[in-house]
């Protein structure tokens, strides 16, 4: 059995082979992860912003992982920060340790190389690598519409172990059950990430005195939101007393998995709120939902990357996931962490 893992430009793997590699994976929905990847490469960090490494198996093409290069500022320092993406092993090749093979070159290579997002068994592989915990982070699910049945078929196929799905919902009543009146704030919509925004994104950033984010430059927020092929989204402007006190990025509807069962839902994107506006971050739901019943968007909830005071709400892992990093001798208390950061905007078309 002879194992080899390089980087895709080095492997002398063809276009074809690996495009028909990617439908292998993807099925139908392959070029849209070829539009992904040309998408990365015009990540306006650096020149060197994106990597793609493969393993062979006896000469096949089996497993591929990849990273994106961003600026993240610590304590108010730059660094280096490269993100993990798009990771898969083929099915009939799992097992060997070619997945952990594939790992290890891009945590040994790639400055300060973290994952947010990553299943169980990632996060095993990670750390066996050196990753350590960065700080903490959630995977928490708001629902606005669907909440009992979702969890009753969670539960129901942990016991059965099989897929059980029942949908039933009662149309914004989670949403109704924590809301409050928001009469004195106007919310205005607008597709565009100007100066403006751009300026007080960063006026946020030294309010609320984050100790980690990733840089959000005008060029770096154009390539996330209008060149992103990957993700629809809508942007809001929060307003009180003539003042933009909050802004709010979320994707359109999209499909959800949540704890292992299939909803439909939005995507908190970005979150940026004064911290005199008056405002929680509980708010944002309602804001959100609000929008969806004034357009007609029939969605279970509300996917986010906080914890916040909300009933009900599904949480998972139960204690959530720690941002697992190469970064070390660093002690983080106060990040900003969104779905923009890794690839969590990503949606299902």
């Amino acid at each position: 059995m002879n194992i080899e893992v390089s980087y895709l430009e080095d492997s002398n793997v063809t276009q074809q082979e690996y495009e028909k590699f990617l439908e292998v994976y993807h099925g139908k929905n392959w070029p849209r992860y070829i539009k992904r990847a040309e998408w990365y490469r015009k990540n306006p960090v650096a020149e060197d912003n994106y990597r793609v490494v493969v393993a062979k198996l006896d000469g096949q093409l089996i497993g591929q992982t990849c990273a994106f290069r961003t600026t993240v500022v610590v304590k108010g320092q730059e660094k280096e920060f490269w993100w993990s993406v798009d990771t898969f092993v083929l099915s009939a090749a799992r097992g060997k340790g070619i997945g952990t093979k594939l790992a290890r070159k891009l945590h040994e290579e790639c400055p300060n190389f973290s994952s947010a997002f990553y299943s169980p068994t990632n996060g095993h592989v990670k750390r066996k690598l050196g990753a350590t915990e960065l700080f903490q982070s959630y995977t928490a699910f708001y629902p606005t519409s669907r909440f009992c049945t979702l969890y009753l078929c969670a539960v129901l196929q942990k016991l059965l172990k099989r897929r059980v799905n029942c949908i039933i919902r009662i149309p914004y009543i989670y949403s109704f059950i924590n809301r409050r009146s928001l009469k004195n704030y106007k919310i205005e919509e607008t597709s565009i990430v100007d100066s403006t925004i751009i300026k007080f994104i960063d006026e946020c950033i030294r309010e609320n005195n984050y100790d980690f984010y990733v840089k959000r430059d005008a060029d770096y927020l154009f390539w996330k939101y209008k060149d992103n092929p990957g993700v629809k989204y809508h942007l809001l402007k929060i307003i009180n007393n003539q003042k933009l006190v909050a802004v709010l990025s979320f994707t359109d509807k999209t499909k959800l998995n949540v704890a292992a069962q299939k909803a439909v839902g939005i995507k908190m994107l970005d979150f940026f709120l004064l911290p005199d506006s008056g405002l929680r971050f509980k708010d944002m739901f309602q804001i959100i939902s609000d929008f969806c019943r004034k357009n007609h968007l029939k969605i279970d909830g509300i996917l986010s990357v906080k914890k916040v005071n909300y009933f009900p709400r599904i949480i998972y892992p139960f204690k959530g996931s720690p941002l697992l990093s190469m970064m070390k001798g660093v002690s983080i208390s106060n990040p900003y962490l969104s779905r923009m950061d890794q690839d969590g905007e990503q949606m299902d078309f």
